[in-house]
């Protein structure tokens, strides 16, 4: 694939969404497997997703970005719909007016005029304004009646002040991946419109011309808008989506980046979960023990001594405008990072547990790793290539914690 600039964002929002983008659990403490909550009951224990990630509002406006490159990159001219009408003049007589041959020829949109926001439902509102249309086309007329008179011209229109709306959700397709769809019809406008009309001698003729395009011709290319807009906007970015892998091969081992049920979005980001298990490549896939585990009397977490035996959790990426690593967190609801990053990942040290386990049946280590015996911030970024071979290209400087 060819290293322009818009399939370096699709390669860095693959790489988001293979570390991060996974439905969120409302359970937000860990145990390790074997240790109940200090309640004096054992309760059974539930599995939970072992990475958290988070999105924040430097990475929507990203994101939107992205879905402005993806529109401009993939427009092609398309034809409008002709539009007839019969129009009587006072003296002069009805006429037969027809605008055809109309064709929608190019559609520009800003970057930096757009904008993504979070919505009700946990669904995502992108909004693109400044829109500027062309179109050309060509008009027709003449009289119903004799004397007949006919003639025609050309037409060129320009709208401007445009703006579309457009409503997304983030589910789970079902194997384990994330893609988009739309939950409500796209909504388009243009506020202003500009027309250059050739060969038109009558100047009834041009007052009527000019209320077609003010009227139909501007309604159809609205709606050509957002038919684009919807055909090409979900279309590839569920392409891109459709290529995160639910099953990574690192170095022999295998890691599960399946998602669980679909992301959820709070009023201020998306916070998001994935599996993030080992397995072992030999024999019948034998799943690694050692999983993020809490138990159902844990789930609220809302005293310390709830939260005893839990595995810490370690913010092992921050990538935004600081770039900056944040202390661990050790339980509780919050993740933690720094509120201007982009986004970033938490990982429970039970990945760690389960890489050096899967290493140790395999003959590569003499012993593996368990409970706090795994140091906070122990992965490097350059870990995260060989899961995310995007990386490499998407990130101009590795992150070594």
């Amino acid at each position: 694939m060819p290293a322009t600039p818009l399939n370096r964002h699709k390669a860095l929002i693959t790489a988001c969404l293979v570390i991060t983008l996974v439905a969120p659990s409302q359970v937000q403490c860990a145990s390790i497997p074997g240790q109940g909550a200090q309640s004096g009951v054992q309760d059974p224990a539930e599995e939970v997703p072992s990475i958290t990630g988070v999105a924040r509002a430097s990475f929507f406006a990203y994101a939107s970005r992205v879905a402005v490159q993806i529109i401009k990159a993939k427009f092609r001219p398309v034809v409008v719909p002709s539009v007839q009408t019969v129009i009587h003049v006072p003296v002069v007589g009805t006429f037969d007016i027809f605008v055809e041959d109309t064709h929608l020829q190019s559609l520009e949109l800003s970057e930096e005029a757009t904008g993504l926001s979070l919505g009700a439902d946990s669904t995502f509102i992108v909004t693109l304004n400044q829109m500027q249309a062309g179109v050309d086309a060509h008009f027709r007329f003449r009289r119903t009646a004799f004397p007949f008179i006919k003639g025609g011209g050309a037409l060129h229109i320009d709208l401007h002040d445009g703006r579309v709306t457009i409503v997304v959700k983030v589910v789970n397709d079902g194997s384990g991946r994330p893609r988009i769809i739309l939950t409500a019809p796209i909504e388009a406008s243009f506020s202003a419109i500009d027309l250059h009309i050739t060969d038109c001698k009558f100047a009834w003729l041009y007052n009527i011309v000019v209320q077609l395009a003010h009227n139909q011709v501007r309604d159809l290319v609205t709606r050509e808008v957002q038919t684009q807009v919807a055909l090409m906007l979900p279309t590839m970015v569920n392409q891109v989506l459709a290529g995160v892998p639910t099953t990574v091969d690192v170095k022999g081992l295998q890691l599960n980046t399946s998602m669980q049920g679909d992301p959820g979005v709070t009023a201020q980001q998306l916070v998001v979960q994935d599996w993030g298990r080992f397995q072992s490549p030999s024999g019948a896939w034998e799943e690694c023990p050692y999983k993020r585990t809490i138990a159902p009397a844990a789930r609220t977490c809302s005293s310390k001594s709830q939260q005893q035996g839990a595995l810490s959790r370690s913010l092992l990426l921050s990538k935004g405008p600081h770039s900056r690593l944040q202390e661990a967190c050790e339980g509780g609801t919050a993740v933690p990072g720094d509120p201007d990053a982009m986004m970033s990942a938490l990982v429970d040290q039970s990945i760690v547990n389960c890489f050096t386990w899967v290493l140790y049946n395999q003959g590569k280590l003499d012993r593996y790793l368990v409970g706090d015996q795994v140091p906070n911030k122990v992965l490097y970024t350059d870990s995260w290539l060989l899961v995310v071979p995007q990386l490499a290209s998407a990130c101009a400087l590795p992150w070594r914690f």
